[in-house]
C-alpha cells in the first residue's frame, strides 16, 4: 500500500480523488447491502444466530482465498507474505483475540434491529454509537491509542447524533410498538459502540502478534468469531429441537442472501486500501455518507423484498444531523485550522521560491529603503487575520 501512495500521490489529480471518495460512498452502500442480505437470510432460516454465522463463515472463506492469493503472489515476486506470526513479534495477551466476539455481536445486533425497525434507524444509531465510543476511547487512550481530549466540539457533535436518532425515533411514537422500537435503537446504538473496540483490538493484536500486519488480524478476527457463533447456533439448535421446531431450512434462503460475509470481506479489505491513499477520516465519513443515503433509499423502495418505510423529512433531517456530527467529529476545528495554516505556509514557500530577489545584481539598483525586508511580525499578523477570516 505504501508503494502505490508513494507513486500515486506526486500524480493524486482531482479526478484520482474523486474517484477514491466515489469508492469509498459505494462501499457505505455495501454495508447497507450487506446488513439488508443477512436480515434476509436470518428471516429465511429463522434466527438471526444462524445467519450471522453463515456471513463470518462465508466471508472467512473468502477472506481465506483473497490470502492464499496474496501469499502466492508475494512468493511470486520473492517477498514475505506478512501474514503469519513474526519472529520479532511478541506474544499478545488472549484477550486481544476477542475482537471476533465484538464483530460477531455487531452483526447480530445489527440483524434483529433491522428486522425490527428497518435499516434508516438502525444505522443511524450505529453511527451514534460509534462516534460515543469513540470519543471514549480517544479521552482514555485504550490499547495505545493517541489521546485526545474530549472537548466542546466533541460533546456538540454527539447531542447532534442524539437528536438526529431522537427525530429517527419520533415518528414510532404513535404506534402500539413504541417503546420496543426505542429498545431495538438502543440494540442497534450498542452494536456500533463495539465497533471501535473491536478496531482497537485488532489494530493492538496486529502490533503486539503479527508486526503490524492488519490482515492477519482481521482474518484472526472472522476464526473467533466463527467458533463462538458456532457454539451458540449449536446451544440453540439443541433448544429449538428440544421444542419440535424446525431448524436450518436452508432451502428457504435464496442463494443471494448467502453473500453477505463474502460483502463484509470485500468491505474491510477495500477500506484498507483507500485509507492510506484519502486519510482515514474522509474514507469514515465517506462511509457513513453510503450507509445514511443507502438505509433511506433501500427502505424507501422496500429493496430486496424488505418493509417499505417513508423517507419523510423528519427522518432525512435525522440522517443530516447525524452526518454533520460525523463530520464534525472527524473534521474538528482545531484540525481544519492546522490543515489552513499549513496551506498558507506552503503557499507563502511557493510564492517566495517563484519570486525574483529584489537584492539581486541582475535588477536594476534600488534605494536602500526599499531593500529592507518586511517586519516579521506584520507578515505574521495578516497570515493570522487571513486564517481567521477562512475559519
Amino acid at each position: 500500500i505504501i508503494e502505490y501512495k508513494i507513486r500515486l500521490g506526486p500524480l493524486m489529480s482531482w479526478r484520482v480523488h474523486a474517484a477514491l471518495v466515489a469508492a469509498s460512498v459505494a462501499i457505505g452502500v455495501g454495508i447497507v447491502q450487506q446488513a439488508t442480505t443477512n436480515t434476509r437470510l436470518a428471516g429465511a432460516l429463522g434466527s438471526g444466530v444462524f445467519a450471522s454465522l453463515v456471513s463470518f463463515v462465508v466471508g472467512g472463506l473468502a477472506a481465506m482465498v483473497l490470502l492464499l492469493a496474496r501469499v502466492l503472489l508475494a512468493h511470486a515476486r520473492g517477498r514475505d507474505a506478512a501474514c503469519t506470526p513474526k519472529k520479532e513479534a511478541g506474544r499478545a495477551p488472549a484477550w486481544l483475540y476477542a475482537g471476533g466476539l465484538l464483530g460477531a455481536a455487531y452483526v447480530t445486533g445489527n440483524i434483529f434491529a433491522t428486522l425490527q425497525v428497518g435499516l434508516a434507524i438502525s444505522f443511524a444509531a450505529i453511527v451514534s454509537g460509534q462516534l460515543c465510543a469513540a470519543a471514549a476511547i480517544d479521552h482514555v487512550g485504550l490499547l495505545g491509542t493517541p489521546v485526545k481530549q474530549f472537548g466542546l466540539a466533541k460533546l456538540i457533535a454527539l447531542l447532534a447524533a442524539g437528536t438526529g436518532c431522537a427525530l429517527f425515533i419520533s415518528e414510532r411514537a404513535a404506534d402500539a410498538d413504541a417503546a420496543a422500537a426505542v429498545g431495538y435503537a438502543l440494540l442497534a446504538f450498542c452494536a456500533g459502540a463495539l465497533l471501535p473496540v473491536q478496531t482497537a483490538f485488532n489494530r493492538s493484536l496486529a502490533q503486539r502478534r503479527f508486526a503490524g500486519d492488519a490482515l492477519a488480524s482481521v482474518m484472526v478476527s472472522f476464526c473467533v468469531a466463527c467458533s463462538a457463533l458456532g457454539i451458540l447456533s449449536a446451544v440453540l439448535s439443541g433448544i429449538m429441537v428440544s421444542e419440535g421446531r424446525t431448524i436450518w431450512q436452508l432451502g428457504e434462503a435464496s442463494g443471494w442472501m448467502y453473500t453477505g460475509g463474502l460483502y463484509g470481506t470485500l468491505i474491510v479489505y477495500s477500506s484498507l486500501l483507500i485509507a492510506p491513499l484519502i486519510g482515514f477520516a474522509e474514507l469514515y465519513l465517506c462511509l457513513v455518507v453510503g450507509q445514511l443515503v443507502g438505509s433511506l433509499v433501500y427502505d424507501q423502495f422496500a429493496l430486496l423484498g424488505l418493509t417499505q418505510i417513508d423517507a419523510t423529512p423528519l427522518r432525512i433531517t435525522g440522517a443530516c444531523l447525524v452526518l454533520i456530527a460525523a463530520a464534525a467529529f472527524m473534521f474538528p476545528g482545531a484540525q481544519i485550522a492546522d490543515l489552513l495554516r499549513k496551506r498558507l505556509e506552503t503557499d507563502a514557500s511557493q510564492r517566495k521560491a517563484s519570486s525574483p530577489d529584489i537584492n539581486s545584481p541582475l535588477l536594476p539598483a534600488r534605494p536602500a529603503a526599499q531593500r529592507q525586508t518586511a517586519d516579521p511580525s506584520a507578515d505574521q499578523t495578516a497570515t493570522r487575520t487571513l486564517l481567521e477570516a477562512e475559519c
